[in-house]
């Protein structure tokens, strides 16, 4: 019997990110960390998919290996990410400049060698170890069981675009993460299911113009959420704090301009 073509996206999928991983041990690019993050992040939303409409399916042991891997690779990114608002912001004092950057660049390297050493030691499975699991979890792979998880899918979505003046952080960025999931699953199960769920409500038509400035608010909001830490936790003298707190509040500032622009676009769509 050949193998359903979905059975074929997971078996490259999985192969590209093993490629991956092994290339960036050696030579860890920016470009290369991000298209191996979108490799990861397709990947999460297949398994959920699978874990919903087969509720046997070993969802925390098939994808613990490529969350070690995914959180890794997120550190990384992470501390490129504040070195570069740091130096896009020309009006961070000098002093807290010149000690924050050399503490990112710290961090950095730091993260840089954990992520390394995972994408070369990390014990990702290959095909052949999973391969009968989503063989099995695709047989059950019915289109009322991939109705119902775009059905649910939508109603975690839409019951926090419903409050979307009234979210937290953290509800924010889960609606970014349901958002990214929908629809990456909504690709895949339309060319291999001939089954298509319709536009994400809350979604405007193009992407871009919730994607881009969602990005950037996530990016500051972590950004400023850190360096809050940083300056709570590190024995830093009165001059580079006093400047660490100017650049917080002009980092805390842009974020709200952002978020007023995100939720302009959901609630204009909504």
């Amino acid at each position: 019997m050949p193998a359903h073509p979905f059975q074929q996206t997971l078996r490259k999928r999985i192969g590209r990110i093993k490629k991956q991983a092994d290339a960036l041990s050696r030579v860890c690019r920016q470009k290369d960390l991000h298209l191996l993050r979108i490799e990861l992040k397709r990947l999460r939303a297949l398994l959920r998919l699978l874990r919903y409409t087969d509720p046997e399916f070993p969802y925390f042991k098939v994808y613990q290996p490529f969350k070690v891997l995914f959180n890794r690779a997120g550190q990384l990114r992470f501390w490129q990410i504040q070195i570069k608002l740091l130096e896009d912001t020309d009006t961070a004092p000098q002093p807290f400049s010149n000690r924050y950057r050399r503490y990112s660049g710290y961090r950095l390297r730091l993260v840089n060698h954990l992520f390394r050493e995972t994408a070369r030691w990390g014990d990702l499975p290959g095909w052949r170890d999973v391969k009968d699991l989503f063989r099995i979890s695709l047989e059950r792979c019915s289109t009322e069981a991939l109705a119902g998880y775009f059905k649910y899918t939508r109603e975690s979505a839409t019951g926090i675009v419903g409050r979307v003046g009234r979210t937290l952080p953290a509800e924010r960025h889960e609606l970014r993460k349901i958002m990214k999931e929908y629809t990456m699953n909504r690709q895949l199960v339309s060319r291999h299911f001939n089954f298509d769920p319709g536009p994400l409500p809350g979604m405007p038509d193009d992407p871009a113009l919730l994607d881009v400035p969602f990005g950037q608010w996530h990016d500051l909001q972590a950004a400023g959420k850190q360096l809050a830490e940083d300056l709570r936790v590190q024995s830093w003298d009165t001059a580079v704090l006093t400047g660490g707190r100017e650049v917080l509040r002009e980092w805390k500032k842009e974020e709200r301009v952002i978020w007023k622009r995100v939720r302009a676009v959901l609630e204009g769509v909504g």
